[in-house]
């Protein structure tokens, strides 16, 4: 579930996903664009991740250990930008359980 964060315009987003797969953070909408400025999470095991425009790979994969985290603080560009109609997407490589949020907005 999505909620708007108090005093500004991003949005906060659940991470929670645990399949070797495409895991869609935040869908995407026809007419916009997804730009994420924040984003923390914890993997319960080894795993490694990559974050997609949809299909389209943005990072390469990286690697987390147990308990390993992964965290870009707020900026004030996007660290990731899921192009008009595309989810942003985290894929991974095992089925380790990713917990945590990613802060956004949609324009």
């Amino acid at each position: 579930m999505s909620t708007p964060l108090p005093g500004n315009d991003l949005t906060g987003a659940v991470i929670n996903a645990s399949s070797a797969s495409d895991n869609t953070i935040v869908a995407g909408v026809a007419t916009q664009c997804i730009l994420v400025f924040k984003i923390f999470f914890v993997a319960s095991a080894a795993t490694t991740v990559t974050f997609k425009d949809g299909s389209t790979a943005l990072t390469g994969a990286i690697t987390l250990t147990a308990g390993g985290s992964f965290v870009l603080d707020l900026d004030s560009e996007p660290w990731f930008i899921a192009t008009t109609g595309n989810a942003f997407i985290i894929s991974q490589s095992g089925t380790a359980q990713l917990s945590g949020r990613a802060y956004y907005k949609q324009r």
